[in-house]
């Protein structure tokens, strides 16, 4: 199931990239742009910089703040309609994947009618996005540079995801400088998720050269600079490695994939609203040891482990010191395992897995982690 690879994005990668918008601005044309972040962001200096940026050479900005951790259908919806209303022609999100994913279904919303509910699946928006201009603050989304966006459907419970090949972002601006002022658990689960991001890609399916190169780089990236980050966030070093990891890590999925520990985390959090950052912390180590024998022949291949045993008993130690709770802490109710693992089957990137995961495989899981 080889995949080609792609990426229209353009992307820089260097402490500083923020300093790019004015121009960039200019040079996509955009004169009424939308700006999405999220309350938590409001709080720091970033959204005022990008405000002033943004001004230096458009008249009017229309600005949307109202973004949940996990996006829900109706806010996203009307964002969509206030970008329609002010005639938005670019959008610009600045935050975590929460914001980039809202900011991303915005842009293609701009020009067609409807919910975002409506384009559920691949391909399925006739117009053209409007361009749209990420900027990550988290060290784990990737969804700068990948295709594909998720929102939670409040009505149905369960995270849907919008893909197509319009939905890259015009341009990523990565930035090192902004992780500064994240918390320092949200550095270790954003951080994880790369992590998780970097391995499912490695071992899916889908993978290919190119995503298993920028995978396994992603994955020693995060090994050796994750810890450090989360210790001294002001240790520009540190802080420029990680960005550097989580991006690479999304252009591996965004090629690749990603398997059954989304499948379980987007399962989870659909329904009970549970970060997805944490979710894939606690969920990577238990799914790779339970379908260890499908990925350890790859898992091997990486040079800087003896093999794949050891590799899952470093991660689960570096989880352990980063003071990440374990998935029993979130009280899951048992009568919902049930349902999470159907959900989990059903999830578009199961067939990405390298093992084949029924509902039944998945209910072990969480029976084990209970």
């Amino acid at each position: 199931m080889l995949s080609a690879f792609r990426l229209p994005t353009r992307t820089t990668i260097t402490p500083g990239a923020l300093s790019k918008l004015v121009t960039e601005i200019r040079e996509l044309g955009v004169e009424r742009p939308f700006l999405v972040f999220d309350q938590g962001l409001s709080e720091t200096r970033w959204p005022p910089i990008v405000r002033d940026a943004l001004s230096e050479s458009c008249d009017e900005i229309q600005e949307f703040s109202d973004v949940d951790p996990n996006p829900r259908v109706r806010k996203v919806d009307r964002a969509g309609e206030l970008a329609r209303q002010f005639d938005a022609d670019g959008v610009v999100g600045i935050g975590g994947g929460s914001v980039l994913d809202t900011a991303k279904i915005v842009s293609m919303l701009a020009r067609n009618p409807g919910s975002c509910k409506d384009y559920e699946g691949k391909n399925l928006f006739a117009n053209k996005p409007i361009p749209f201009i990420a900027i990550p603050t988290t060290c784990g989304t990737g969804s700068e540079v990948t295709w594909v966006a998720v929102v939670s459907d409040s009505e149905s419970r369960r995270k849907i995801s919008i893909k197509g090949d319009g939905m890259y972002p015009s341009l990523a601006l990565v930035d090192a400088d902004l992780i500064q002022t994240l918390p320092r658990s949200l550095i270790s689960y954003t951080g994880l998720d790369a992590l998780t991001h970097a391995i499912e890609a490695f071992v899916s399916r889908r993978s290919n050269p190119i995503s298993d190169a920028l995978a396994t780089r992603a994955i020693t990236l995060i090994m050796n600079h994750l810890e450090p980050c989360v210790n001294d966030p002001n240790d520009a070093s540190h802080r420029s490695e990680m960005m550097k990891a989580s991006t690479l890590a999304g252009i591996a999925f965004g090629n690749a994939d990603v398997g059954a520990v989304h499948c379980l985390s987007e399962s989870i959090g659909g329904l009970f609203d549970h970060p997805h950052g944490l979710l894939n912390a606690q969920l990577l180590v238990p799914v790779m040891r339970y379908q260890h024998d499908m990925v350890r022949k790859k898992l091997d291949g990486i040079s800087e482990w003896a093999s794949s045993d050891k590799m899952l008993d470093q991660i689960e130690q570096l989880i352990s010191r980063l003071n990440v709770p374990p998935l029993q802490s979130l009280a899951i109710p048992v009568e919902s395992f049930g349902e999470i693992a159907s959900l989990a089957e059903r999830n578009n990137s199961n067939a990405s897995d390298p093992r084949n995961m029924a509902a039944s495989d998945y209910r072990c899981i969480l029976d084990g982690l209970h």
